[in-house]
């Protein structure tokens, strides 16, 4: 393979969506493409947010496999220029707004966001060409970056719950469970109020979905092979912050299934010249379940 590395233009957006769209084919339909499409429409105009794709160029025949989406964290603008001289890069003066993760590790490490950054926003590789390293290929890339002007990777992934993010649920069940019985004893009290039923109901319904979520914590966390933290970790990176809960849908949906919350963990590559940093034990921090 010939691989190669390109900036993501307004003209490649296309091309952007049709990755995505064929990386998770168990999420999204070939209906889906125009509203993924729109999306990346609008962050590629953003100034603070550049795409880098890679493409595997066969007899002068561009083959897109994948891209890496980031932003960065930036008090003036820095050029980049990879050795050899046949590429660069131009990252503009930045100050990435207010995100949902940002201001979840604002908790535990607020010195970071103060820092120059980048954001790793998201990496798609086409399901076809997954286990061929193409993603391994573009975090090495943006680890160029970050060599090159001597600054921090962000990227928040999934981990293994483990038993003290497990047990915070399990707390949140004692507890809704003896609220349970306190409401379903004040109904039997005065069995024609209509305001107790409901609390009673309420309650039992709480217990029903908390019982399931440790459930499903616990199944997750016997789940065989490895998850995006290890990878990670395997990649250079640490622990940037605590981890916390995160839940990609509601926990109850309209279908009546239930999403297990995410235990999500800020992970930071530290440029080379750095050399090496002290490693922070974080443990579950604010990881209260939302």
């Amino acid at each position: 393979m010939n691989l190669g590395f390109e900036k993501g233009t307004p003209e490649r957006v296309r091309v952007i969506a049709e990755i995505e769209l064929r990386s998770y084919p168990c999420l999204y339909r070939r209906g889906d493409l125009e509203r993924i499409l729109q999306k990346h429409e609008v962050a590629i105009s953003k100034p603070g947010t550049q795409y880098q794709l890679l493409f595997d160029n066969k007899n002068g025949v561009k083959r897109y496999v994948g891209w890496i989406s980031f932003q960065w964290n930036l008090p003036g603008q820095i050029a980049i220029v990879w050795a050899g001289g046949d590429r660069s890069m131009t990252l503009v003066k930045n100050q990435i707004s207010t995100e949902p993760f940002l201001e979840r590790l604002r908790k535990s490490n607020p010195s970071f966001l103060t820092a120059a950054f980048i954001l790793v926003n998201k990496i798609c590789v086409r399901s076809a060409c997954r286990g061929c390293g193409f993603e391994t290929d573009l975090i090495n890339h943006l680890k160029q970056v970050a060599d090159a002007i001597g600054v921090k990777i962000l990227i928040f992934v999934e981990g293994r719950p483990n038993d003290e993010f497990i047990s915070l649920y399990e707390k949140e069940l004692e507890r809704l469970e003896a609220r349970e019985k306190s409401d379903s004893e004040a109904l039997q009290e005065a069995p024609e109020d209509n305001v107790f039923r409901s609390l009673a109901f309420y309650s039992k319904g709480n217990v029903r979905v908390f019982r399931q979520l440790v459930k499903l914590l616990k199944e997750a966390a016997d789940k065989l092979g490895k998850y995006p933290q290890d990878t990670y970790l395997n990649r250079g990176f640490t622990m940037a912050g605590s981890p916390f809960a995160w839940t990609p849908r509601k926990q109850l949906d309209l279908d009546g299934e239930l999403s297990a919350p995410q235990m999500m963990c800020p992970m930071e590559y530290i440029p080379k010249q750095w050399g090496r940093s002290e490693t922070k034990n974080y443990g579950t921090g604010d990881a209260q379940p939302k």
